[in-house]
């Protein structure tokens, strides 16, 4: 089954990557910050779970994702003073697709946002 979600937020949200605790022993819980750009770079992870796989157009990218044994799921954050919407699409426990929207308009922007996924490990 595939997911799209589209969050729209309303302040930015800033954390620091690393090891997350979780009280469950089959659960993955993972962190990025990507850095907008031809190519975007994952410029903040803990661990290497996430690495950029490619660019199909502004804001559209492709990661391969490693850790999961199913589709994990995922949000993303953007700050609102970059005036842009970000979506996430994960198709399986390897693939990940994100799109970021610049408004008014709602065209492919290069955008940093952030990423959590978590899943079965």
């Amino acid at each position: 089954m595939n997911a799209l979600l589209l969050l729209f937020c309303t302040q930015a949200l800033a954390y620091s990557p690393g090891a997350v605790i979780s009280n469950f022993p089959n659960e993955r819980i993972q962190r990025a910050t990507i850095a907008g750009g031809n190519p975007p770079s994952v410029i903040r992870q803990g661990g290497s779970w996430l690495t950029y796989s490619s660019r199909s157009a502004a804001g559209n990218y492709h990661f391969t994702m490693t850790g999961f044994s199913s589709t994990p799921a995922c949000i993303v954050t953007i700050g609102q003073s970059l005036r842009a919407n970000v979506a996430v699409d994960t198709t399986s426990s390897t693939a990940l697709q994100t799109q970021t929207f610049s408004y008014p308009g709602y065209s492919g922007a290069d955008a940093d946002f952030n990423i959590i996924c978590m899943g079965v490990k």
